[in-house]
């Protein structure tokens, strides 16, 4: 019961942002728009917590179901990205190393501030 009251309230944010999306134009996507007000609420403390854990951890656990429709589409359009595959190669291994340094700095410079402020 508890992962449907979670799928309940995740699914209610989801429209809420993709009826605030609609309203403002879709210039920012409505799931974007939606997880920022779930964050809002359990700022506020509107939502508890608990109430969507399970089902966040069951959906975390399980997030490569999300992953195959991409990849399939993918193999479908094979003849088009091998006409490009070393330009796609070396993008995804830049953006990579994009990513992986920016996490790093930004995990690193949320761990500094955290030990000033337990030191203070």
């Amino acid at each position: 019961m508890q992962i449907l009251l979670g799928l309940f309230i995740l699914f209610a944010f989801l429209f809420l942002g993709d009826l605030t999306s609609a309203a403002i134009g879709n210039y920012i996507p409505g799931n974007v728009i939606g997880m920022i007000f779930l964050f809002i609420a359990l700022c506020c403390k509107i939502i508890k917590p608990k109430w969507i854990r399970e089902t966040t951890e069951f959906l975390t656990r399980n997030m490569v179901i999300f992953f195959v429709p991409l990849f399939m589409s993918l193999m479908d359009e094979w003849d088009i990205l091998k006409l490009d595959f070393w330009s796609w190669i070396f993008i995804l291994f830049v953006t990579t190393i994009i990513v992986m340094l920016s996490a790093g700095g930004s995990a690193e410079l949320l761990s500094k501030i955290k030990r000033r402020k337990t030191n203070e």
